[in-house]
């Protein structure tokens, strides 16, 4: 049907015969980049995906994660991850805490994955999101993030808010 161009975000707009066209269509439709939606138009209701997730647009809700499919090579980005291209969130910090000397940041790696987060390798400078992150059995029964290029502990990618 057309794109859509928004000052906030770009939407990429189909239209499909039903649902079950309308999903695997949107499977194999990679959105890459914040701000960009492709839906997708059925007599059934409208889907969409975004850099996250395949959804549907009436109310947002996730239908299922949208699938990365892994680079054959890793390509360094201060953006995008090495592993699939995808664009990483950073985790936004608010400039008040950022002035604190030590400052620590909780969060699953569900609600990262859920919000399109992702780590840095401090080693090998590879720019990593949740999705092909290596999780490694830690000592104290959890897991922690690994390097898929050198194996070393990855650190959370954060930015600074208002700076």
């Amino acid at each position: 049907m057309g794109t859509e161009h928004r000052p906030s975000a770009t939407y990429h707009v189909y239209r499909g015969p039903d649902r079950a066209h309308a999903l695997e269509f949107l499977r194999g439709t990679p959105v890459m980049e914040p701000h960009v939606y492709v839906i997708v138009e059925t007599p059934q209701g409208n889907l969409g995906r975004d850099l996250i997730y395949v959804f549907e647009e009436s109310d947002g809700r996730p239908v299922e994660f949208g699938a990365r499919t892994r680079l054959e090579n890793p390509a360094s980005s201060d953006t995008h991850c090495a592993w699939c291209g995808f664009y990483v969130v950073p985790f936004a910090v608010p400039r008040e805490a950022a002035a604190a000397s030590t400052l620590s940041v909780y969060l699953t790696m569900d609600e990262a994955r859920e919000k399109g987060h992702g780590l840095r390798c401090h080693h090998c400078a590879l720019l990593q999101c949740v999705f092909c992150a290596d999780f490694a059995a830690s000592g104290d029964g959890g897991t922690e993030p690994h390097c898929r290029a050198c194996g070393r502990m990855l650190k959370e990618l954060v930015k600074v808010r208002g700076s």
